[in-house]
């Protein structure tokens, strides 16, 4: 047995999306949405057109900094520093090391205290062999921001082995 009074009144579909529509606000014709603002757009002000949410864009060269390319997995932080000594005064010396296995990753950076000395090094220790490997050494370029798009991977989701 069907009760007529207990059909519940439908909502007419939006022709664009095919959903329901939902209540729409009263509001006066021709009054523009107010446009939001957090509190941190109230703290930071007015920020300058050049500088994004944290801080001045980075954009500057990297002159004095090297990239060290095809280093021997035995090469420490201080053999890397001895090894770019006779080309001037070396600020610092990294190996970068793998976290999970504490190995090196056959690469490192140095920094040298001048343009001159780092165009000198690099003219240098390019090439040259160190441990069986010939090195590769140039200007380091700014490190890139890291974005989840294009990474690939796939989707985690899926039917867990259902038909």
């Amino acid at each position: 047995m069907i009760v007529l009074g207990s059909i519940p009144e439908l909502t007419p579909l939006d022709p664009k999306t095919a959903k329901p529509s939902l209540p729409q606000r009263n509001r006066a014709p021709g009054r523009a949405r107010p446009a939001v603002r957090s509190r941190r757009h109230e703290a930071l002000g007015s920020v300058p057109s050049d500088s994004g949410p944290l801080g001045p864009a980075r954009c500057e060269t990297v002159g004095k900094k090297l990239y060290v390319g095809n280093l021997g997995y035995g090469v420490t932080d201080e053999q890397l520093r001895g090894m770019f000594g006779p080309y001037g005064s070396v600020q610092t010396a990294q190996v970068i090391m793998d976290r999970d296995t504490g190995r090196s990753k056959g690469f490192g950076f140095v920094e040298m205290n001048s343009d001159q000395e780092a165009q000198a090094a690099i003219a240098g220790m390019n090439g040259q062999m160190s441990e069986g490997r010939a090195l590769t050494v140039n200007e380091a370029k700014p490190k890139e921001s890291r974005s989840r798009e294009g990474r690939g991977g796939g989707s985690r989701g899926g039917s867990g082995g259902r038909y």
